[in-house]
């Protein structure tokens, strides 16, 4: 399997066996109520794309920082108030979406050289 859309399915949780699917390129979590992302998601070390859009998460794992390979990273609508230092292992990383969250402090985002596009607006 390479992608996985799981949006709009009230999910709370998402089990730690999500992080067996070490061949997933694509993930979409959208519209679900989740809260946080469990550690395993690290292990998705070919995801290219993640969007978890207009869900509950109020931090992100640190495990996050593995996923080196990916370009996209979608997380409009949630409730984070900070960002992993790991994020800064994301050297891939070329669009950022962060908008209508909590965050005070987006600085560890001047170590992502490769960043073309970053939406804040409304952080």
């Amino acid at each position: 399997m390479r992608q996985l859309d799981l949006s709009d399915r009230q999910l709370t949780t998402l089990p730690a066996s999500i992080g067996s699917l070490t061949s997933l390129r694509w993930l979409k979590l959208d519209c679900n109520q989740l809260t946080a992302l469990p550690d395993s998601i690290g292990n998705l070390t070919a995801l290219t794309w993640l969007s978890s859009n207009q869900n509950q998460l109020t931090t992100l794992p640190e495990s996050i920082g593995n996923l080196t390979d990916l370009r996209w990273l979608h997380l409009d609508q949630n409730q984070l108030s900070a960002l992993p230092l790991s994020i800064t292992n994301l050297i891939n990383l070329t669009t950022l979406h962060l908008a209508d969250n909590h965050l005070s402090n987006v600085s560890v985002l001047q170590h992502l050289s490769n960043l073309s596009w970053v939406w804040l607006f409304n952080v």
